[in-house]
């Protein structure tokens, strides 16, 4: 979702930008969206974790998460929805943290807590079973470990590829 041009498409093969609407929705304010099982789950800035059907675009809220998205990927390889958010600790601190999201009931599970919201994923995709992830403009690209959820670096700022110890 793009608020400025409603919803959009970027092709595979080509990266070419396409329209799928003509509606500028920018009531939806949604900070964070990803398709998953034929749905578009977003949370809007309210921290509502919403559904829609592609093409109707119909939101229906699921429940307020209570806190504020910065991005989801969904794994098709474990169906499972993932939700970078922050959120304040118990000290009052803004912190970064790693959920799974129940696309049902929207019932979070914290998988990771990064020591900062400097640390966390600001954006991320899912392919072949693996998260990949970019914590800021500044940063390289990243793996996350499928086992403890960490951000493992696949690339340094300027793009060169590192050496993985895997």
């Amino acid at each position: 979702y793009d608020h400025m041009f409603g919803w959009v498409t970027i092709g595979k093969e080509d990266a070419a930008v396409k329209n799928l609407t003509d509606d500028y929705l920018e009531y939806y304010a949604l900070t964070a969206a990803e398709y998953a099982g034929g749905y578009v789950f977003g949370v809007d800035a309210d921290y509502n974790l919403v559904v829609m059907k592609p093409g109707l675009w119909n939101r229906q809220t699921i429940c307020n998460l209570g806190v504020s998205a910065v991005d989801m990927t969904f794994d098709e390889t474990t169906g499972t929805m993932y939700l970078a958010a922050k959120t304040e600790n118990r000290w009052g601190d803004e912190v970064g943290c790693l959920y799974t999201v129940d696309l049902t009931t929207g019932a979070l599970e914290l998988v990771y807590a990064y020591d900062s919201v400097y640390d966390m994923p600001y954006a991320m995709t899912a392919a072949e079973g693996t998260i990949y992830a970019v914590k800021n403009a500044n940063s390289g690209f990243y793996a996350m470990d499928a086992e403890t959820y960490e951000l493992v670096p696949v690339t340094d700022a300027e793009g060169n590829e590192l050496m993985l110890n895997k």
